[in-house]
């Protein structure tokens, strides 16, 4: 049996400008090490040496803690793992597969002289564990006429967990008679990525997503009325348990459940909803509904750009300037719904009174019917999660988002845009990230260059030559 151990150590050499180091787990199999960076950074004078963790309060400081632990529990799974198979127990083997994502779920600390024995998960019976499959198999998503027309504005998680947790909501004659319990494996949020700063996302998302409350107006009543719930009534992520767990409200369920029967609710695939931004998931939502009053003809839908602005981002006020609106929110949402994997073809009419846009004529066209099997990106899609820097982006500002989605910006009808490579743009907004002034300089200097009325044939190498003159050449 192979001898290994395992410590947290603090690489001050890698220290931020916030004065932060990134705390690593160092394995060490026989005479050879390894490492695996954590995702956690804190200033030198909060890490306990010691006792190998982060000194400090609050639900933040017990998250990352609790994300060491179980990262020193998986380490020792994997070593059992490669035993049991008979294979080479190496630290540099340990390390690239805590790397690759070794899922928390049903593991066990075991003891030793940096934690206690501790168990990580709760334990399903059998008949619980054979329900949280069934729902999980769920393709089909389904939502009142009513609910999907509320202005309602969520963040990339938590559009991710609503869709799941409607996921969990069979339909049908034989389904559910009551709202069941929201149970989603946090791997269908996360995919394989357990960093620290993807599981505080996550938390935040949980917060947001318990924080909204909407003015959902009861069937047959008058426009003016005021009736306001929550989403959810509840929700936990339990640290180890590899779970977000709730329930929606109550006043939810005439608007989420036996709709079958109503006729006034709307469908959508899962897979194509894991697939959009939360914009494009809404807008979505929104004309389907419309096209169902088609009854399988094409259908024309118009919206004032208030009622749009108030339905896809909660505040009428935001984009005063219809060119921003059409920019930032209209012109990626179709470029999303034109993409192979959704293939929505819905085009769009600006509305005009006098010189002035106004509103929006969505044509809808008349849906195809569907002979042949799902394609395989599609019912790829199905159990996809975010890629990690999505996760990760979605924790940051505003300000650096926007950068973001200015920087990879390819369109062709939009001067506002630096058409740089993914790859290129998240070096780049990961180097700024964390710091104030230079995530200003970036957000200035994208907008000054994108915005720029002098004749350039290459954007993405004008785009980078500039931004290396502003930022410095460490994002290279």
């Amino acid at each position: 049996m192979a001898q290994m151990s395992l410590s947290y150590w603090l690489r001050k050499n890698k220290m931020n400008l916030a004065g932060q180091a990134p705390i690593s787990l160092r394995i060490t199999v026989g005479r050879k090490r390894a490492e695996y960076s954590t995702g956690i950074r804190v200033a030198p004078d909060s890490w306990e040496v010691g006792k190998h963790r982060i000194q400090g309060e609050g639900e933040e400081v017990a998250d990352y803690n609790q994300l060491l632990k179980n990262t020193h529990a998986k380490a020792l799974r994997v070593k059992d793992t490669l035993e049991t198979a008979g294979q080479p127990v190496t630290a540099a083997a340990i390390a690239a597969a805590l790397r690759e994502g070794v899922q928390a779920t049903a593991v066990h600390v075991e003891p030793g002289p940096l934690f206690p024995p501790q168990p990580l998960t709760t334990t399903l019976t059998l008949s619980e564990a054979t329900s949280n499959a069934t729902r999980r198999s769920n393709t089909v998503a389904f939502q009142h006429n009513h609910l999907i027309r509320t202005p309602l504005r969520m963040g990339v998680l938590e559009a991710r967990i609503f869709v799941e947790a409607l996921r969990g909501i069979n339909h049908g004659p034989n389904g559910d008679t009551a709202l069941p319990p929201i149970d989603i494996p946090l791997s269908a949020i996360l995919g394989k990525d357990d960093s620290a700063a993807a599981y505080a996302a996550v938390r935040q998302a949980c917060k947001d997503l318990y924080a909204k409350d909407i003015n959902l107006l009861q069937v047959g009543a008058r426009k003016e009325s005021y009736h306001r719930t929550r989403i959810v009534s509840d929700i936990e992520l339990l640290a180890g348990s590899g779970r977000i767990r709730g329930n929606f409200a109550p006043l939810m369920q005439p608007y989420l459940l036996q709709l079958t029967s109503s006729g006034n609710f709307t469908s959508a695939d899962i897979a194509t909803l894991l697939t959009l931004s939360p914009n494009a998931q809404r807008l979505y939502w929104i004309l389907k509904s419309y096209a169902n009053l088609g009854e399988g003809r094409a259908w024309k839908q118009a919206l004032s750009i208030e009622d749009l602005k108030l339905l896809l981002l909660q505040d009428a006020t935001l984009y005063p300037v219809y060119a921003e609106f059409k920019r930032w929110v209209l012109e990626p949402i179709i470029d999303e719904f034109h993409s192979k994997d959704v293939a929505f073809p819905v085009s769009w009419e600006a509305v005009k009174t006098g010189k002035k846009t106004t509103g929006i004529l969505f044509i809808i066209p008349k849906p195809r019917t569907r002979t042949a099997a799902p394609t395989a990106p599609v019912a790829a899609a199905l159990n996809a999660a975010p890629d990690p820097f999505t996760v990760w982006l979605a924790g940051q500002s505003k300000k650096l988002q926007t950068a973001y989605a200015g920087l990879t910006s390819h369109s062709s009808s939009s001067k506002n845009s630096n058409h740089l490579s993914p790859t290129v743009a998240q070096a780049i907004v990961r180097h700024v990230a964390g710091q104030p002034e230079l995530e200003t300089v970036l957000y200035t200097t994208r907008h000054r260059i994108a915005t720029s009325k002098e004749a350039i044939k290459d954007k993405a190498g004008y785009s980078y030559k500039q931004l290396v003159t502003a930022l410095g050449r460490e994002f290279r």
